[in-house]
């Protein structure tokens, strides 16, 4: 399985990002996109390709000043966090994807605030390069099957629970459908086979398929967040969440 850095950020009263900063509104002191580690772990006969920039027809904020369209292999490439100020938080959400996992160069960073809702599309490309079709999904596992969920995400009874981030971010395909996890089993051991996903996406043998992010409001992982950091949203404290450490893209998921 190829993995690579897929790199999440949050904003207003705290910005996140996948190895994940958590920083107050004025984003002073946050982490650069090169300094975060997400993983995207593609199944066999899958890759999974960045298409949020101006040359693969994904979507475009390059015209924010804190966002670099530098090339895959660019390590200023995608959203810089530093660059973000009090006033750019009207602008947000921002993402930007290059590379291939294929190359082992894939690089997503996505910023936004923690009230926003909406769907950036498209960010990835999967391109099913097997002799069969395959009926794709997203856990938030890494590469064994265990949690993909970072070192900050709760087990039951916590501030910040793995059912708090799959209810804020989701992973949809061309129709807007969501295709990763929306339900956990067992919130202390939230492996694969304690996750199921919201539903699949067929791609064909040769086809690929466009996906998107979905962003969506919830007061509990809002709370969660506001819990875990310790910094002043007014001035611009650092404290650090680790939220996500991988998802994992492939054939035949357990669905709801």
């Amino acid at each position: 399985m190829n993995r690579r850095n897929l790199l999440l950020g949050l904003g207003t009263a705290a910005t996140l990002s996948g190895a994940a900063s958590v920083t107050g509104a004025t984003f002073a002191d946050s982490v650069t996109p090169t300094e975060t580690d997400f993983r995207v772990i593609a199944q066999a006969n899958v890759n999974v390709n960045g298409v949020a920039n101006t040359d693969d027809g994904g979507v475009d904020n390059t015209t924010e000043s804190f966002v670099d369209n530098g090339t895959a292999d660019d390590a200023d490439a995608g959203v810089n966090f530093t660059e973000i100020g009090t006033n750019d938080v009207d602008s947000l959400p921002v993402t930007h994807a290059d590379g291939t996992t294929a190359d082992e160069n894939l690089t997503v960073t996505l910023a936004f605030a923690k009230d926003d809702t909406g769907i950036l599309k498209p960010v990835l490309e999967l391109d099913n390069t097997g002799d069969t079709p395959v009926d794709v999904g997203v856990y938030f596992t890494d590469e064994n099957g265990d949690s993909g969920f970072g070192g900050d995400v709760d087990g039951s009874g916590g501030d910040l629970t793995p059912t708090d981030v799959v209810n804020t971010i989701q992973i949809v395909d061309s129709g807007d459908n969501p295709i990763s996890t929306d339900t956990i089993t067992d919130e202390d051991n939230p492996n694969e086979d304690n996750q199921t996903v919201a539903g699949t996406v067929n791609v064909p043998s040769g086809e690929t398929e466009n996906l998107g992010i979905q962003i969506s409001d919830d007061s509990s992982f809002n709370t969660g967040v506001e819990a875990k950091a310790s910094g002043n949203a007014f001035s611009g404290g650092v404290d650090d969440l680790d939220l996500i450490d991988a998802i994992s893209i492939g054939d035949d998921p357990n669905t709801t």
